[in-house]
């Protein structure tokens, strides 16, 4: 969970806190509770008076699945779940396995019965990766969802 905040541009950025309070620069965001404390580039909590690292938003750069509805993080690939909807899996341009649970790394095919990816040109074996569900965050535009 993250939350969506307005850039300077007008545009939406997304802060990797859930439920994070946007600061006023437009450009930064603290975790629910914290206020920004721009002039020393951190957050607090004045009730308790603890501090937290303050996070600059990350522009909306999102994948767009087939189903145009659904969006993954950039630098990860949209695959089409059991469910009939989309996950996300974390590598970019990856390749889909048939179960529509799994996924590899471009280049590797999908070795369900070892739960791995092989590269059959050069008998690499990297990881496989479960799909994520897509669990967008809906930014106020209507257009723009933070992951």
């Amino acid at each position: 969970g993250s939350t969506c905040c307005a850039l300077q541009s007008g545009g939406y950025g997304c802060c990797p806190y859930p439920n994070a309070d946007c600061c006023s620069d437009k450009q930064h965001c603290c975790p629910q509770g914290y206020q920004c404390d721009l002039t020393h580039q951190q957050c607090t909590q004045s009730a308790t008076g603890k501090v937290a690292k303050i996070a600059k938003h990350s522009p909306v750069e999102d994948v767009q699945c087939p189903d145009g509805s659904s969006s993954c993080p950039d630098g990860s690939t949209c695959c089409a779940l059991q469910s009939g909807g989309y996950g996300c899996c974390p590598y970019p341009n990856a390749d889909c396995c048939s179960d529509k649970q799994h996924c590899c790394p471009q280049g590797y095919q999908c070795d369900l019965t070892h739960q791995q990816c092989t590269q059959s040109a050069t008998g690499k074996v990297a990881k496989i990766a479960k799909h994520s569900p897509v669990e967008d965050v809906q930014c106020p535009d209507g257009s723009s969802s933070c992951p």
